[in-house]
């Protein structure tokens, strides 16, 4: 099973943006895993969301007509519907957000992570899931702790 970051949902949505190669990698790996091997969280659900409707309206605003911002929110809710409708979805236990706190403060003063990103730790080591994010410094913190990550 795999444990998918908000970042690579991002850059599923965002195609017209987000063509670097490392991506386009990623993005191969992610379509080729079953629907039903995917797990998304519920916080990962929150962070796509508020990026997607918070944060691309103004990072992309050089990019994107004025359409394509004012149907982000559209585009982000039929996106979350299907995920929610085909995807495995899993919610933390106490022990995993316990857990994921302990995460945070360890690497709270070195090697930041935020809290989302413990508790994504947490919850793949919980369940032993492989998490695919494109995110460096998670996938850093994911080897230090014996969590396998995908990378190209």
């Amino acid at each position: 099973m795999f444990l998918i970051d908000s970042n690579i949902l991002v850059s599923e949505i965002l195609t017209k943006y987000e063509k670097d190669e490392l991506t386009l990698k990623y993005k191969e790996f992610y379509q080729q895993v079953p629907l039903m091997k995917r797990v998304i969280a519920d916080f990962v659900l929150n962070e796509f969301e508020l990026y997607m409707v918070q944060v691309v309206p103004s990072r992309y605003k050089a990019y994107m007509s004025e359409q394509e911002r004012k149907v982000i929110r559209e585009i982000t809710s039929v996106y979350m519907e299907r995920m929610i409708g085909e995807c495995t979805l899993v919610a933390p236990s106490i022990s995993v957000i316990k857990t994921a706190f302990d995460l945070y403060k360890r690497f709270g003063h070195r090697h930041y992570i935020s809290f989302t990103d413990s508790l994504l730790l947490s919850t793949a080591k919980d369940n032993s899931y492989t998490i695919i994010t494109k995110d460096r410094r998670l996938r850093e913190r994911a080897k230090d702790l014996g969590i396998d990550c995908y990378e190209p």
